[in-house]
């Protein structure tokens, strides 16, 4: 066999394998469709990666996954729900008998002592600067 054989016959391999790997692509695709059809067009929870055959690295690419999903998952509900920390605040103090005495001596104790409704306060002060 000559050199340029072997090259040619490096190449045909390369090709296939770039062949089959966009097959798997393809076949993954796929699946993931009929499964998002099957489940009346819902997203999916995770989508797993393919398996290479390396226990180790799939493990990883596993675990990857499911982590993302859990991220996602919680930004959405987030955002869902309005958990983001960019409409409240907090106030902290180092005893449960500091934050009563704050609170009576506010006013806001009528309003509730652990959640307090902003709008509410707001209506029953008659803050005018408020929008």
């Amino acid at each position: 066999m000559t050199q340029y054989q072997s090259k040619r016959q490096k190449k045909i391999a390369e090709a296939k394998a770039a062949a089959k790997d966009k097959a798997k692509d393809k076949v993954a695709a796929v699946k993931n469709q009929v499964a998002m059809i099957k489940r009346g067009n819902r997203k999916a929870l995770i989508i797993m990666p393919q398996p290479t055959g390396n226990p180790e690295r799939d493990s990883l690419a596993d675990l990857e996954a499911v982590k993302q999903a859990f991220k996602a998952r919680l930004m959405s509900e987030i955002q869902e729900r309005g958990l983001d920390s960019k409409h409240y605040f907090v106030l902290n103090f180092q005893t449960k008998k500091q934050r009563d005495t704050f609170l009576k001596k506010t006013g806001i104790w009528e309003f509730g002592n652990h959640y307090v409704d902003g709008c509410k306060l707001v209506a029953e002060r008659r803050v005018t600067r408020f929008k």
